[in-house]
Order: C-alpha cells, then structure tokens, then sequence
C-alpha cells in the first residue's frame, strides 16, 4: 500500500511540474499579446517603450493593446498579406476594416432545421492587413472593403 501511494504521489509531482514548466516555454509562433497562433501573412513585430520585440499576429492586437494598456509601441515590422513579404511599415500600406479576418474564430452555438446561431469574432476588430503597394492595397480593398491608410493614420508611436 506504501508503494502505491508514494508512486502516486511521485507521479503526480512530476505531472504538476511537466505542466508548470510546460507554461513557461516562450512560444514563438503565439502572439506575445492575445496568445493565439501567429498567421504567416499578418505576422508583425513591435517594439515597446523599454526596448522589447514583441511578435504579435497583427498591427491591431499590437494597437488594441496599446489602447487597453496605454502603452507605447512602435511598429518595427510587417509582412505584406498578398505576398508573405517583409515589409518596412512606414512603407507600407493598410487596410483597415475589411471583411477579412485571417486570425478569427467561427463557432457553431446551435444548429437545428429552424434555428442556426454562429458567432464569428476577434479580440482586435476591426482587421488591419498591410500592403506593400498601393496597387495591392487598392485590388484587395474593391474586393474586400475597408479603408486604405499610411502608418502615421494607425496610431503607433514613432519608429525607433
């Protein structure tokens, strides 16, 4: 009996601790902010007031937060939606408010012959998407909606 009781309790030590550390690891491929899987076509890295890189999955979570928290950011990069490019964000061009959302999430609450409900959502709405050309940014925007803008128009804090 002995025997079975410290084994269980080893056990669930070394289960306790593999979750505990497990939660520490720095996951690179979650944004720092929101923690959801970054899409390779909206990764964007900013850099805050104390001089840290942060690999968030879009300008908006970085402006949402920036909002929330009142922290300075500044945008240092981008990665152009058409292509999967690295951009330089003074350089490129935004679309802000179209009916694309690459990081959203869809749930199904209800499904029967009379009655569907789906929720359909994001914590940073509406959706910031960078371009490296205007041209790009025009194309998607006639399909898509939205609002074509420059850096100085996001919100960001200058670049350092």
């Amino acid at each position: 009996m002995f025997r079975r009781t410290t084994a269980f309790a080893v056990a669930s030590v070394v289960i306790l601790a593999m979750a505990t550390l497990s939660s520490c690891v720095d996951r690179s491929d979650l944004c720092a902010i929101c923690h959801v899987p970054i899409p390779e076509r909206t990764h964007t890295v900013v850099e805050t007031a104390d001089g840290d890189q942060l690999s968030v999955c879009d300008p908006r979570c970085a402006l949402t937060h920036q909002e929330q928290t009142g922290a300075t950011l500044a945008l240092t990069h981008v990665t152009d939606f058409e292509t999967g490019a690295p951009l330089e964000p003074s350089g490129a061009f935004y679309v802000t408010g179209s009916d694309v959302t690459p990081d959203a999430h869809d749930e199904t609450l209800r499904t029967t012959p009379q009655d569907v409900a789906e929720r359909h959502w994001h914590r940073c709405l509406p959706s910031v998407l960078s371009f490296g050309t205007r041209n790009a940014a025009t194309r998607f925007q006639r399909r898509h909606g939205g609002e074509i803008v420059t850096l100085d128009a996001l919100g960001f804090a200058a670049g350092r």
